[in-house]
């Protein structure tokens, strides 16, 4: 069981739902621009950029490990 926690499936899935999750983001802060609502904007902007980040470490770990199998 705990194998299939890692397996590259699962990885896959995991780094396509951060990028899910950042996507959100990027959509609300963009909407708050729209409104001219910065504050909200801003901090929408700031939780997009973490969840980027913690998205394109998923993919390249995800990408990688495909690649040594």
């Amino acid at each position: 069981m705990s194998g299939a926690i890692h397996s590259p499936s699962t990885q896959h899935k995991q780094a396509a739902s951060a990028h899910e999750i950042a996507a959100r983001q990027h959509r609300a802060a963009a909407e708050f621009h729209d409104k001219r609502m910065l504050h909200e904007a801003r901090l929408s902007s700031a939780s997009a950029k973490a969840c980027c980040i913690k998205a394109h470490d998923q993919s390249m770990l995800a990408c990688g490990h495909s690649a040594e199998k």
